[in-house]
């Protein structure tokens, strides 16, 4: 999965789905704490089937990109974390800034 932000736009891309840096935060997080929660935004997103699909595996890395209204989470190759917390803190960065 491709995320691509522009800060001097203030927006957040990904498969063609644009939104706005409001109110958005991004982290990178282990597999692990992924696995063992059900997210909000995971409910919103799935409803009831949300308990019957299965979490992602632990042991490996994820961006978690959640804003008001969307949420996209991409598996990060463990060579790319250091390149993907790059990512996360610009975003918050630019996300904070007014």
């Amino acid at each position: 999965m491709s995320m691509t932000f522009e800060p001097t736009k203030r927006t957040i891309t990904c498969h063609g789905e644009t939104h706005s840096l409001d109110g958005v935060h991004v982290s990178v997080e282990d597999g692990a704490v992924l696995q063992s929660r059900v997210a909000f935004t995971r409910l919103l997103a799935l409803g009831v089937f949300a308990l019957a699909v299965p979490k992602l595996k632990g042991g490996d890395a994820y961006v978690a990109v959640q804003g008001p209204d969307f949420a996209w989470v991409a598996h990060v190759d463990r060579k790319h974390v250091a390149g993907a917390l790059n990512f996360a803190n610009a975003v918050n960065q630019v996300a904070e800034d007014r």
